[in-house]
């Protein structure tokens, strides 16, 4: 949880460029969520709502 607490500080910074937040997105962030997805049973919604994420 410490990592977490660690990105919404990243996140939520108000100094930290909206571009490099972007990067943090989409190398730390979006890779921890969608680990072992491969395996999930995904609905069509759900999958609308990943993305519209992107």
């Amino acid at each position: 949880m410490e990592e977490m607490a660690e990105c919404n500080g990243v996140i939520c910074d108000r100094h930290v460029p909206t571009k490099l937040k972007g990067k943090f997105y989409r190398t730390a962030i979006r890779p921890a969520m969608l680990y072992g997805s491969e395996c999930w049973t995904v609905k069509q919604q759900q999958l609308h709502k990943v993305n519209v994420e992107k």
